[in-house]
């Protein structure tokens, strides 16, 4: 599927899982490399930064949040998307491989041509546009990691509430959340510093300051990430101490029963052994004096215990 905007002689084409035909279409129109139109047919496994005569080619993975539940059954996949773009001086092309919703916001901003550029009457190029739409898909997660922050809030209210063991499998969703935002990202800034220093002089002199405005949003949500992770460890290390001492508690319990239990083993063991002449047996008062027996061996095993503070 192939949309076309248009914002003050700057084109935006934006293809979802395009087809060759479209790519071909595409390529004739903007004169794109024959590599690059090869390249966007299928995702890349790795980002990068390719300068060309007319464009450059870029190509970045951004995280996927399932909001703390493990949505993706194939686990040798990891949940990013990946977006393409290529850049000229007038054009920008971009590339995707499933819908985006920050896309879908940001064309009615375009169409609209609502876009703050800070001096309309200056010139603009698509590297312009390229910021726009790179500091919103930043800002969409910005708004993922605020979900994962309040679910931190959530897993630390109910680790105090006694629910350790329910929180065991939440702490390890968020976890694994935050390392796929560190997957995906963690080349961004590679990759703005190529486009810098490879690029730099392929689009107007306002494109450096947008760029270091990018670098601002991406440390700040590189710094919210690495915020994250140091509270999960810190929420694990305590769920763990928690559910640590409830077991402990549980197999104290377990053993002082056993030990309570044992006496009484042991006395009906006794007077159940099959020999002429046993104590106590056969006499008018004799059973209940073996209770007795067994109520004062248990008794003295309680005091035991709590003589030393077991209990």
């Amino acid at each position: 599927m192939i949309t076309k905007s248009s914002y003050r002689g700057i084109t935006w084409v934006d293809m979802e899982s395009p087809s060759k035909s479209d790519v071909t279409k595409v390529r004739k129109e903007f004169d794109v490399h024959s590599m690059v139109a090869e390249e966007v047919l299928s995702p890349s496994v790795r980002p990068k930064v390719d300068t060309y005569s007319s464009h450059v080619y870029l190509v970045l993975h951004f995280p996927v949040y399932s909001y703390g539940k493990p949505g993706f059954d194939d686990d040798s996949t990891r949940p990013t998307r990946e977006i393409d773009f290529i850049l000229g001086k007038d054009f920008l092309i971009t590339v995707h491989y499933e819908p985006i919703n920050e896309f879908l916001d940001f064309t009615k901003l375009f169409e609209a041509s609502e876009l703050i550029d800070h001096g309309r009457n200056a010139d603009i190029d698509a590297g312009f546009i390229f910021y726009h739409i790179l500091r919103g898909l930043y800002r969409g997660i910005e708004n993922d990691l605020d979900s994962v922050n309040h679910n931190l809030h959530d897993i630390e209210a109910h680790i105090f509430q006694g629910d350790e063991r329910r929180m065991v499998e939440r702490i390890s969703n968020v976890n694994r959340s935050l390392l796929d935002f560190r997957w995906a990202l963690k080349n961004h800034e590679d990759i703005l510093n190529s486009l810098e220093s490879d690029a730099g002089d392929f689009f107007s002199e306002s494109f450096s300051s947008h760029l270091r405005a990018l670098y601002n949003e991406y440390y700040k949500i590189w710094n919210v990430i690495e915020s994250n992770k140091e509270i999960v460890n810190d929420l694990r290390i305590t769920n763990d101490s928690l559910l640590s001492t409830k077991t402990t508690e549980v197999m104290k319990v377990l053993t002082i029963l056993a030990f309570v239990t044992f006496p009484l083993s042991l006395v009906a063991s006794l007077f159940g052994m099959n020999t002429m002449y046993t104590p106590l047996v056969g006499q008018r008062y004799g059973f209940w004096i073996i209770i007795a027996l067994m109520a004062g061996a248990t008794g003295c095993m309680f005091l035991y215990f709590k003589h030393k503070k077991w209990l």
